[in-house]
């Protein structure tokens, strides 16, 4: 992610060329990475949404290669454990002390993300499309996207609304 990357008028150049790796947040799972589709800014910080979803990069080569299955068959969803919002300021690349925790969801893109005065403190909102597990990404597939089964994502789908406050005076 890069805090301060500018639009290029100079199509020949990259859109990754003024780009600068703010943060590393490391796995919290061995041998497996966060699934992250998308995430979240506003004009003071990035929200990096931890969903306990990961992909094991032990099963990757044997479901592409030998088991011939698709990289959604090298998923892992820990339902018992809670998604983590990280919270990681924008100027100084640094992540907050103070982690905002919710029981496990699953999601694809965020929608919405603000910050707001209240009673002289600062709250943070972040707005997600979540669902209870990732059984949606079934209805993803080829094969029922041609047939329409089990192809009813409205019905899984739900706006989540998060909101989380420092503690500290503004």
């Amino acid at each position: 992610m890069s805090a301060d990357a500018e639009p290029s008028a100079d199509l020949t150049k990259s859109p990754w060329s003024s780009a600068r790796e703010v943060l590393k947040i490391p796995s919290r799972w061995p041998l497996s990475i966060c699934y992250m589709h998308s995430f979240c800014m506003t004009p003071k910080y990035f929200i990096l949404v931890e969903q306990p979803m990961a992909i094991s990069l032990l099963s990757i080569p044997y479901n592409l290669v030998w088991g011939e299955k698709p990289i959604s068959a090298s998923l892992q969803f820990f339902p018992e454990e809670d998604t983590i919002f990280h919270v990681v300021g924008r100027e100084e690349g640094k992540e907050f002390k103070r982690k905002f925790r919710c029981p496990a969801f699953f999601f694809l893109h965020t929608i919405n993300a603000f910050e707001r005065l209240e009673n002289g403190k600062e709250v943070l909102y972040v707005d997600v499309c979540t669902y209870k597990d990732p059984k949606m990404i079934e209805c993803l597939y080829i094969d029922a996207l041609k047939v329409k089964r089990n192809n009813n994502t409205q019905q899984l789908t739900q706006l989540s609304k998060y909101h989380g406050s420092w503690g500290r005076k503004i």
